[in-house]
């Protein structure tokens, strides 16, 4: 029923009279208890929702009253809780009674003589909203957990001077972080466990419930990741879940906070804690981490998983000497599982044909130990034959080794000597794995490789199948091969042809001028040689234009000749130096940085810039030079030509060697390129967009390569290089691949929240479609993402926060939705639960309220009262919380509040 027709029912009672009704109902709910119907729970929920606006005209003989009705409820539901059974549910209504003995105390408020008045109700409240959270009414349970925080944040702060009230606070915000957590409010749940790390106070157990949970919640998340089910943005919050554990668990211990047991209990929890990090730098590929979480558990435990964890980084880090003897240690370990040791023996075999031998030795070590387990020669078989093919380098090594764990007489006994299902199942798996392996090889045409698989296989055929078809077939296969042997032929033979460029110019130092050169070329006995003279001549004498002229002249000559000389390449290189000079001159600079490109492109790097030791500084001249060209450019906001420029350099990098620092210019250039095109005017010109996606191609395989020389990467390089490629997609309207880039981005060590601000602000200034909110969705996705990692971080920018909550309701505005719209004033509502007067932006705060409340008007004004009634609730609960304006407008907000639920007044 609607609050309006509730009270419109009783509208002229008083708030005793419906005290009275209610006292009535309360001793009938008593009686029918435990067998209570949803009838009466709405009937108390009606009196209480009548006499909420009559709060103000209750006495101190009523309020005690109140106070004396709800713990009657209270105790009533506590005795029914203490009768339960083990693992038994909580029943619905009865949660229902525990909300309406809370709101009861709610409405009568503070009481005279009563001690800590506000947290008792927040008491209520937490305790209410911990069995809603336990049926699974996570949303019930979070307004309950809020309506809680607001208590104790109206209490001033007193509500934590005693131990027991601290001890209140913490479980509070714990509990409403587990609820935050289960209706996936991720930055909450982090704001919120941040919050709860104040109230340790050196308490033993508080310390160990909050590393528990951010435990917990790291491996909620890292499980999901190891099942594929996990964004990219989700890679880096639950190694901060675990590092936030583990510090927490280090911080106990190092104060030695608790007694004797209590701190064993910390440090268990710490090498729990630690265990499960190492295994997320694992998923995330942090080698060198893991190793360093490796070091500390060896110093305090003798756990199997420790040499484990150790032997996958080292063989991450190609470091197969140690994964050896981690994968020893682990084998002499007497509590490590037949699991553990199979999946070791999986990975030494997955690192490479270097491993074959080490994973020999240790199948057969674990074979003595454990020498009834199937599972062991199923699972290592699999993992050598599954990627073994003729492409293999080391194909023979696995063939070898998979046939002599087949064949090995303990291991077909084995299989043999059971006749169960499950044992008939495994030999099917291993004759299929076989026959599989033995197929791929005899259509590559290795017929001896696949003979010796076929016939491996055949041992793991059942016995009273000899005649069967299954049988016979392997017999035909094996003839085949041999008929394929005779005939086989491993003759193959190429031609390559190459072809080699010779030119002969000589230099001669003869004087030439300016009025002489046109004359010169038209002569019948004209050389080319006269042009490089003469263009000496006019360099000396600081005569660009006629140098210039002269050179060009002579590069014509010289791209048009059949022997070319790399001497062509000098002509282009002076023309260059001539106009580098000239701040006015880049546009021609570009010209001949493209003119070199083209003809380094069609010639070759040799035939273009020469042989021998000058070449490779040939090339850094030109790569130099237009990547300084294209600093000018970009400096003078010439974007077009800034991005030609850095194109050109990112070709003439491309052309040196693959060292470090070539790798990491080739890479800068083309980054830098990308920026110019989506800065200059042709931004939307789709032959620049296609230019822009090859570089960041380029970036990308740049940026494997110096990966596979395991360099550090540039983190800022690498989140720049995405936010372009985001813009680009922008331009491109691939809201799609914007979003993948977003969930890539929030993995990079190098993202910070202002890379996802400006993300989300270039998406809301895109253009979209009309009908259309691709371009929205992207940055509602880049701001939300922005306002996680804000808010998770030690010490937020409100200022941010607060900027990036305006934008998202811009959005929300934008696509209509308004109860989107309205999540996100709740949203904003949360995080200023609790926070210090002014921590949050006034400015920020105060427009939260007047836009809440002008909402409301909005919808009043065509009569849309149930719309306005929310948005009017809104405004008074973010209006508490922005003292100045509380002054002035709470109550006028209150009456006209009232008047929405109440329109017969």
């Amino acid at each position: 029923m609607h609050i309006a027709e509730v009270l419109s029912q009783d509208a002229g009672g008083t708030a005793a009279s419906i005290i009275e009704k209610m006292e009535m109902e309360v001793a009938q709910v008593e009686q029918l208890l435990p067998m209570v119907s949803p009838e009466n729970t709405q009937k108390l929920r009606d009196f209480m929702m009548r006499l909420a606006p009559r709060k103000s005209m209750i006495t101190e003989e009523q309020k005690l009253l109140l106070w004396k009705l709800s713990y009657r409820l209270w105790n009533s539901c506590v005795d029914i809780a203490n009768a339960m059974q083990a693992g038994q549910q909580f029943h619905e209504e009865h949660v229902k009674i525990r909300q309406v003995a809370s709101d009861l105390l709610l409405v009568a408020g503070k009481i005279d003589g009563i001690p800590s008045c506000l947290l008792k109700i927040a008491t209520f409240f937490h305790r209410t909203g911990v069995i809603w959270h336990k049926i699974q009414k996570y949303e019930v349970a979070a307004s309950c957990f809020e309506k809680a925080t607001e208590l104790v944040s109206e209490d001033g702060g007193s509500c934590c001077e005693s131990e027991e009230e601290r001890k209140f606070s913490f479980e509070l915000l714990v509990a409403r972080a587990k609820t935050a957590w289960e209706i996936k409010q991720r930055t909450l749940t982090c704001t919120l466990l941040g919050r709860a790390k104040g109230f340790l106070f050196d308490a033993a157990d508080r310390y160990r419930d909050l590393a528990e949970q951010y435990l917990h919640f790291g491996k909620c998340m890292l499980a999901k990741s190891e099942e594929g089910g996990c964004s990219s943005s989700d890679q880096s919050d639950y190694v901060k879940f675990l590092n936030q554990a583990f510090e927490i668990c280090s911080e106990a211990l190092f104060k030695g906070i608790g007694k004797p047991e209590e701190r064993v209990l910390a440090k268990n929890l710490k090498l729990k804690t630690l265990r499960y990090l190492a295994a997320a730098h694992l998923q995330a590929e942090n080698f060198e981490s893991v190793l360093k979480c490796v070091a500390v558990l060896k110093e305090e435990s003798d756990h199997p998983t420790t040499p484990f964890l150790a032997l996958k980084a080292y063989i991450g880090l190609g470091m197969r000497e140690a994964a050896e003897k981690e994968l020893n240690v682990l084998l002499l370990h007497g509590g490590a599982p037949v699991d553990i040791c199979i999946s070791a023996v999986e990975i030494v075999i997955q690192s490479g044909s270097g491993g074959l031998e080490t994973a020999r030795s240790a199948f057969f070590r674990l074979l003595d130990r454990f020498p009834s387990s199937m599972e062991l020669p199923l699972r290592v078989l699999d993992k050598i034959l599954r990627n073994a093919s003729a492409v293999d380098q080391s194909y023979k090594a696995k063939v070898a080794l998979a046939l002599q764990i087949a064949c090995d007489d303990k291991i077909v006994r084995l299989f043999a000597d059971s006749e169960d299902g499950s044992s008939a199942d495994n030999r099917r798996c291993i004759h299929a794995i076989l026959w599989n392996s033995g197929s791929e090889f005899f259509r590559a045409k290795l017929y001896d490789t696949s003979s010796i698989l076929f016939e491996g296989s055949m041992l793991y055929l059942p016995l009273h199948a000899e005649n069967s078809a299954c049988r016979a077939k392997s017999l035909r296969v094996l003839c085949l091969c041999h008929l394929g042997l005779s005939q086989y032929d491993r003759a193959n033979e190429f031609i390559m042809e190459a072809e080699k460029f010779k030119i002969c110019l000589q230099l001669k130092d003869e004087a030439g001028a300016i009025k002489q050169l046109e004359r010169m070329i038209r002569c019948t006995d004209f050389d080319a040689e006269y042009l490089t003279l003469a263009s000496h001549e006019a360099i000396a004498c600081k005569s660009i234009g006629v140098a210039t002229s002269a050179l060009s002249n002579l590069l014509k000559l010289c791209s048009s000749a059949k022997q070319i000389s790399s001497k062509e390449m000098v002509v282009v290189r002076n023309i260059i130096l001539l106009h580098l000079d000239d701040p006015n001159a880049l546009s021609e600079v570009l010209k001949y940085f493209n003119y070199a490109k083209k003809r380094m492109q069609e010639l070759g790097i040799e035939q273009f810039f020469g042989t021998g030791i000058t070449v490779e500084k040939e090339i850094n001249w030109f790569a130099g030079s237009a990547w300084n060209s294209g600093l000018k450019a970009s400096k003078s906001n010439n974007f077009d030509l800034a991005a030609e420029l850095f194109t050109c350099a990112s070709e003439f990098y491309g052309a040196l060697e693959d060292s470090v620092e070539n790798l990491k210019m080739l890479s800068k250039s083309s980054i830098l390129s990308i920026a110019s095109m989506l800065t200059s005017q042709k931004k939307d010109n789709k032959n620049h967009l296609t230019e822009a996606v090859a570089h960041l191609d380029k970036v990308r395989k740049v940026q494997a390569s110096l990966a596979s020389k395991n360099e550090k990467p540039d983190e800022s390089l690498q989140m720049y290089s995405a936010v372009l490629e985001f813009e680009l997609r922008g331009c491109m309207r691939e809201h799609k691949l914007q979003l993948q880039i977003l969930k890539q981005s929030t993995t990079m060590k190098g993202c910070k929240p202002e890379f996802l601000l400006k993300m989300g602000i270039h998406a809301c200034q895109s253009e979209g479609s009309p009908g259309e909110y691709g371009h929205l969705e992207v940055a509602s996705t880049a701001l939300n993402a922005c306002l996680h990692m804000e808010l998770s971080s030690p010490f937020p920018d409100y200022k941010m926060v607060s900027l990036v909550i305006r934008k998202l309701i811009g959005i929300a505005d934008a696509k209509c939705e308004e109860e989107e719209c309205l999540g996100l004033y709740k949203q904003a509502h949360q995080i200023i639960i609790g926070m210090k007067s002014g921590e949050y932006p006034t400015e920020e705060a105060k427009w939260l309220v007047s836009t809440a409340w002008n909402r409301s008007s909005l919808h009043m004004r065509f009569n849309r009262l149930d719309e306005a009634e929310k948005w009017m609730r809104m405004g008074l609960d973010l209006v508490k919380h922005v003292p100045f304006m509380h002054q002035r407008f709470a109550s006028s907000m209150a009456d006209t509040l009232a008047k929405l639920v109440n329109p017969s007044t």
